[in-house]
């Protein structure tokens, strides 16, 4: 039985599900921030320039674990969610816009709740490291310690 593949599996998951709460949280918040400086909740944003934002705004799992095309794939997700909406003519580069659905998922906070406590696990996961192996140090030092008086 391979458990490296498994735990591979696992990061792999992890580290994709906390980018994709980032991301959507990142979408959210572009939308609703030019929503309140253009005083209209009429407001869309083009594809790219939405795509620059949040390659402006990335993490490094975002710029090192995940490709690009996993990025749209969350932004699409959000369609599917009805969070964001295409009001664009074309698919080459859509217009998006902020929907009801979107808009109460700002104020509630539901993805960045999410999005925290993901990043809050995995500082978490970190600092448990750093403890094993700062025990791990000590126990060497103790046994060295004994072994030489």
């Amino acid at each position: 039985m391979n458990l490296g593949k498994y735990f591979n599996v696992e990061n792999n998951q992890r580290i994709f599900n906390s980018v994709k709460y980032y991301v959507i949280s990142l979408v959210l918040d572009t939308l609703v921030r030019r929503m309140v400086i253009s005083s209209s909740k009429d407001i869309e944003i083009s594809f790219e320039e939405l795509m620059q934002e949040i390659w402006k705004n990335s993490t490094f799992d975002m710029e090192w674990k995940l490709s690009k095309a996993r990025i749209e794939l969350i932004v699409a997700e959000m369609s599917w969610m009805n969070l964001i909406v295409n009001t664009g003519e074309t698919s080459k580069n859509p217009n998006i816009k902020l929907t009801e659905e979107g808009v109460a998922a700002y104020k509630d906070q539901r993805f960045h709740s999410i999005a925290a406590s993901l990043m809050e696990a995995k500082e978490s996961r970190l600092l448990a490291l750093i403890a094993i192996v700062v025990s791990f140090v000590t126990l060497i030092a103790t046994i060295i310690s004994i072994w030489c008086n």
